[in-house]
């Protein structure tokens, strides 16, 4: 989250599976989910007026899969980012438990 939260500290992510930290441009809000041994985030521009450019940071080389406006799309790397996200707007991301060389 990127706002002024009362006490926003203790609502910061500190890691989720590998995902090791996200940076964001506006308010951004990032839910974690677990289903079995599958980890994964669903983040959501919170502004209403401004658009926003997220960066999620992995803690090692990760592939994986960004839910966006409906359409999948693969991803590799360290860091996935994500481009203009309109007032509003949230998107899936996936990490694969797998590492990319």
């Amino acid at each position: 989250f990127r706002g002024n939260l009362p006490g926003e500290e203790q609502y910061l992510l500190k890691e989720h599976g590998r995902v090791a930290g996200i940076e964001a441009t506006s308010q951004a809000i990032a839910g974690c989910f677990e289903k079995g041994d599958k980890k994964f985030i669903y983040l959501v521009n919170n502004s209403a007026t401004t658009a926003a450019h997220v960066t999620v940071k992995f803690s090692a080389p990760t592939g994986g899969t960004l839910v966006r406006n409906g359409e999948p799309e693969a991803f590799e790397g360290r860091e996935l980012k994500i481009a203009a996200m309109a007032a509003g707007e949230g998107v899936l991301v996936l990490p694969e438990p797998r590492e990319v060389v």
